[in-house]
């Protein structure tokens, strides 16, 4: 792969070279994508790197989708407002990087749905926890 590309230099502010910072500290940001091997997202090639190796890691016999694998899984809402006129292939960017809304529609942990219709089953409990909390906080 190559190098880290050099930190951008700003320009003086009165020089009409700002543009050229922006767009400078753009490619820094996105070192970790790869356009020249077909990866121009992000957030794909940082999940396909963590799935090469992320279950030995944690200690897991087997993981992936095989029988016998741990079940945990997100299913995304693709209608969200959040992500909406998001191309197929940056849906992960969107997600991991700039979702500000319910993008989870269902949520699997160890074979157990923890949310189902955008529903946690102790969710107005947690609310309501919350809202105690914060009212702590704020007196």
């Amino acid at each position: 792969e190559p190098g880290p590309e050099p930190e951008p230099t700003p320009e003086p502010a009165n020089s009409g070279h700002t543009e050229t910072f922006h767009i400078a500290s753009s490619v820094q940001r996105n070192v970790s994508a790869a356009p020249a091997e077909g990866q121009p997202a992000t957030a794909q090639r940082l999940w396909q790197r963590m799935q090469a190796g992320s279950g030995a890691a944690a200690g897991l016999g087997t993981w992936g989708l095989q029988a016998g694998a741990r079940a945990d899984l997100l299913v995304v809402d693709e209608a969200d407002a959040a992500l909406r006129g998001i191309p197929p292939g940056h849906l992960l960017d969107a997600l991991v990087f700039s979702s500000p809304g319910r993008p989870w529609h269902s949520v699997m942990a160890a074979g157990q749905w923890v949310v189902q219709a955008h529903r946690h089953p102790q969710a107005e409990a947690v609310a309501d926890r919350f809202a105690e909390v914060m009212a702590q906080l704020w007196s």
